[in-house]
């Protein structure tokens, strides 16, 4: 039984090796990560066009400044006149009786006194035709809520570290959007505490559970009103959560069907829209559309974009997902259909916990790591076994228990796991397809005549392959791995972390050319990659059967970078992995190509597979 943790190698970025954003701090948001720190003593001017500082009228020149403010709308709402200049900025809004331009009810505009107190640009008391223009303003006429002008989010800009925070807050909870120098956010705050951006720029990753982090791909925002949103881009999911306590979570389905679902500050359904109309509840069991109609019964959207209305027995009556969730399912039949695989439905009780519904984005990257193992026995046991089934594929969340759970992915009895860890980075090596590979290699590894990759007697494959990665059998202490003197090291443990942030295997010295005075009996994984007779493809090798899987499954993912870790490895796997390739596709049919798929076995694949190797002095 395997349990990829993770290992070192990399391809591509380093940004994405460190120890895949999990614990990684932005280094612009200096020591205080959560950017929260900032007073109004901070504030350094508004941003905007709108408010602009230079060049404004001197104090007491009222005129003067209402006469700039009509000409170019240029006002200061900071200095030594802040009230006065809201004072102006409410009379002449009055006076046309239109609402403010939009940038002058944007949060940027919200001053903060010393005492922490809000004083809104808009004015006390807004028209009707205020209130339209304002529900205009934010996209959504639907709530019939009037504007609330004291609700306002708070924004501050740090020149220094040139970001800027958006605040808000929501009963006793601060939510919070971070932006940097382009807007783009990178790091929120909400109920389960903090979210930081990775390299995608739409993957925020909570690390509360460091073993497990929590994720979310999509876009965090606060509304002129001091609303907090965020549209979940896996799934389709809009939640919102409004100042006043209530909040609303909405989809799209894939025939263009709008359906939400609003809550009141108690968690009481209290408003549907589906295809059926509009509901209201008080109690938020009995229901009233608009023509009169009733009905009884619970609604409910959940975290996939699926919703659901079930009357009083428990029945469904009304089912709808969102777009989102539709092409995922398409992708999960038709990646079963063309590899011959079962990936399983979410909330399938396992080992490790339930199961849980893989994104688009992760089945598209399942579908890429399946297409670049197509020389896979994808079946159960071996030829000619009976009642041979598909490889299971299941995918799992946070919350997986059982003695797998803490890493990345898990091989077992004709069964795939892939952890949360994985599914963060779906593309990198770190990510499902790197984890992916490499357990797939196990189950390639389950189809060898023989399985004894530690033994005496492993059989001519399993010995040829281990003498090829510098490992060795001892009589006592089994497989051990050879240095450059002669000296036989035998694995320990996974406990410590290389220096890229993953999994490191410790090793111990224990026959052999003799130590010199002074050098260690105990290394870590990096020592003994600079030891070790032949060149690794990772420092995630606790015996030859890791070895070997982390050196096929960098083959598949980035040859060229297997070719410059480990050249003499790259050899070995490489003819490995041709002969199982001829044997499903036939001799001088295709090869593995130099972005690790397969190919058709040409003049050009074969020529630019040479000088890939050639680069690399193979």
């Amino acid at each position: 039984m395997a349990n990829r943790e993770v290992s070192d190698t990399t391809s591509g970025s380093s940004a994405e090796r460190t120890s895949s954003g999990f614990e990684r701090t932005s280094s612009a948001f200096g020591a205080n990560t959560n950017g929260f720190g900032l007073t109004a003593s901070d504030v350094d001017r508004p941003s905007g066009a709108a408010a602009v500082l230079t060049d404004r009228p001197e104090q007491g020149d009222e005129l003067g400044e209402r006469n700039q403010v009509e000409s170019t709308k240029e006002l200061s709402l900071t200095g030594e006149r802040p009230q006065e200049n809201l004072n102006i900025i409410k009379e002449l809004n009055n006076k046309s009786a239109t609402a403010m331009p939009r940038e002058f009810a944007s949060s940027e505009f919200t001053l903060i006194d010393g005492a922490d107190q809000q004083l809104s640009a808009t004015g006390d008391t807004p028209t009707a035709k205020q209130e339209e223009q304002h529900d205009v303003a934010r996209g959504d006429k639907r709530t019939g809520k009037p504007f609330d002008q004291s609700a306002l989010a708070a924004t501050t800009r740090d020149t220094t570290l040139d970001r800027s925070i958006e605040r808000t807050k929501v009963g006793n909870t601060e939510f919070s959007v971070t932006r940097d120098a382009d807007g783009k956010p990178t790091e929120f705050t909400d109920r389960s505490g903090t979210w930081r951006a990775q390299n995608d720029g739409e993957t925020f990753v909570n690390t509360g559970d460091k073993d497990q982090p929590r994720f979310m791909r999509g876009t965090p925002t606060i509304d002129v009103e001091g609303n907090f949103s965020f549209k979940n881009s896996d799934f389709g999911t809009t939640q919102t959560h409004f100042r006043n306590g209530n909040s609303r979570t909405e989809i799209e389905s894939s025939d263009g069907q709008r359906v939400s679902l609003e809550r009141n500050s108690s968690g009481i359904a209290t408003q549907i829209e589906d295809r059926t109309g509009t509901w209201t509840s008080s109690d938020g069991k009995n229901w009233r559309n608009e023509t009169g109609a009733t009905r009884s019964g619970s609604p409910s959207i959940d975290a996939n974009g699926e919703y659901t209305f079930r009357d009083r027995t428990g029945k469904v009556t009304e089912k709808t997902e969102s777009k989102e969730l539709s092409e995922a399912k398409k992708l999960q039949q038709e990646i079963s259909r063309k590899y011959g695989v079962e990936i399983s439905q979410p909330g399938e009780r396992l080992e490790e916990g339930a199961t849980v519904q893989p994104a688009a984005r992760e089945l598209r990257a399942l579908d890429d790591t399946l297409d670049r193992s197509k020389q896979m026995d994808m079946l159960s046991g071996k030829d000619g076994d009976k009642d041979r089934k598909p490889l299971k594929i299941s995918f799992f969340g946070p919350d997986a228990k059982g003695t797998h759970g803490e890493g990345f992915g898990v091989y077992a009895d004709d069964a795939l796991g892939i952890f949360q860890n994985s599914r963060i980075n779906p593309e990198g090596w770190l990510g499902l397809k790197g984890v992916g590979l490499h357990e797939l290699v196990h189950h390639e590894q389950s189809k060898m005549s023989s399985d004894d990759w530690r033994g005496k007697n492993p059989g001519p494959e399993i010995e040829h392959l281990r003498e090829a990665f510098g490992w060795k059998y001892h009589q006592k202490f089994g497989s051990v791995m050879l240095d450059k003197n002669g000296g036989m090291w035998s694995p320990t443990s996974r406990g410590n972390h290389d220096h890229e942030g993953g999994p490191s295997t410790s090793w111990v010295w224990v026959d052999g050319t003799k130590l010199q005075k002074g050098e260690k009996h105990t290394i870590n994984g990096s020592e003994m990659a600079e030891r070790a007779k032949v060149k690794q493809a990772s420092e995630y090798n606790s015996s030859p059967y890791e070895s070997h899987a982390e050196a096929a499954s960098l083959l598949r993912h980035d040859p060229a970078d297997l070719a410059r870790r480990a050249p003499e490895v790259y050899k070995a796997v490489r003819d490995w992995d041709q002969t199982k390739i001829n044997k499903v596709f036939g001799e001088g049919k295709m090869i593995r190509g130099i972005n690790g798929k397969i190919v058709q076995d040409n003049a050009e694949n074969r020529q630019a597979r040479q000088e890939m190797e050639r680069r690399f002095g193979i």
